[in-house]
């Protein structure tokens, strides 16, 4: 029987042809209505085990890998509504079904997990439990073009602040921890949270906090303080954001998606692919992705993995404790928070190349 990795690699690799997606060049295979219903079967499968794998292990996720769930959920939850009431249909009646499956299995995961994020991480989930509630994350925007005039060299070396800062931050937001009352941002906060020239994960995490604010309701304090900025709105500052995003995305891209990136560029996709930036969705690049889940479902990174066991104590390593806030060991090669991102990012690929085959 053809193993799952050979089938993609010979459904991508047949027949080259270049086609448009989302403003982008890419290689598929055959006729392009064929090649993304195609394309649309596989990240549906693919989306399944993942979710899956994480049922498995549901009882002992952290707050992250359920972040990932949370957004998958919403995102198809926001998809399936605008299927409903688009015409003309361009899904057959068991696809639509596969995806309200998708979205009801995400639900289920984060409504069996959470219980259990209380108990183990009480501190984390006082701060960051409201991100975890059923319609957070259903937000919906049209599909745009990210603004590469926007693209800045980064003037930071390697992360500018660190998760505690982060954490002080979105509390704020949110009223949580020590904060009793929402959206009351201190100056230091929004400096910190909003300042060009950032890359990497403290750039996601950019977007993160704004995308927060918003949902929180923050938007009209969040305005305030951006009153001396250029970009006059919040979404002109995650436009900005998602602009540097896409290009280290590019970046990552040319250089074949090297493994300690890949957590990374999928995190990037999901917090843009929810902006309704769809350039990140590239077939070219789902092909890779595709590549990157194991037999399990899961997704991992042998040299994270192994670094992580090596800084670990024995006895927490038999324990399965969480090593870093955002990454956590699975079994063998399986990361919590790869997977998640991914879970993420495979979700909203179904919604653009839906898009896609609705304007072939």
């Amino acid at each position: 029987m053809t193993t799952a990795r050979n089938y993609i690699l010979t459904f991508f690799m047949c027949f080259a042809v270049v086609y448009p997606l989302g403003g982008q060049s890419f290689w598929v295979a055959g006729d392009q209505q064929d090649v993304t219903r195609e394309a649309l079967i596989t990240v549906i499968k693919t989306l399944g085990k993942a979710l899956d794998f994480l049922m498995r292990d549901y009882k002992v996720l952290n707050l992250d890998a359920i972040i990932g769930a949370r957004v998958a959920d919403g995102q198809l939850s926001v998809l399936l509504r605008r299927l409903q009431n688009s015409e003309p249909v361009v899904l057959s009646e068991v696809t639509l079904r596969a995806i309200r499956n998708l979205q009801k299995k995400a639900d289920k995961l984060c409504n069996l997990s959470i219980p259990y994020i209380k108990t183990t991480d009480p501190q984390y989930y006082n701060i960051l439990g409201p991100i975890l509630a059923k319609g957070f994350w259903e937000q919906d925007y049209e599909s745009r073009d990210v603004d590469l005039t926007l693209v800045t060299k980064p003037t930071v070396h390697g992360e500018a602040f660190e998760e505690k800062d982060s954490d002080a931050c979105l509390s704020e937001l949110l009223g949580t921890g020590k904060h009793k009352d929402r959206c009351k941002i201190s100056d230091h906060c929004w400096n910190l949270m909003t300042a060009p020239g950032y890359k990497h994960y403290s750039l996601s995490h950019e977007i993160l906090y704004l995308q927060i604010g918003k949902q929180a309701g923050c938007q009209e304090t969040m305005m305030g303080k951006n009153a001396k900025n250029s970009l006059t709105t919040i979404d002109d500052l995650i436009g900005r954001e998602c602009a540097n995003m896409f290009h280290e995305t590019s970046n990552a891209a040319d250089n074949n998606f090297e493994e300690k990136y890949q957590d990374l560029v999928m995190e990037d996709a999901a917090l843009c692919g929810i902006q309704g930036y769809r350039q990140f969705y590239r077939i070219d690049w789902l092909q890779k992705i595709l590549l990157w889940e194991r037999p399990s479902g899961c997704f991992g990174d042998e040299t994270k993995y192994k670094k992580i066991l090596r800084d670990l104590p024995l006895k927490d390593y038999f324990r399965k404790r969480r090593v870093k806030r955002e990454e956590k060991i699975l079994e063998r090669g399986c990361l919590a928070h790869k997977t998640a991102v991914a879970v993420g990012n495979l979700a909203l690929y179904i919604r653009y190349l839906i898009e896609d085959m609705a304007i072939q």
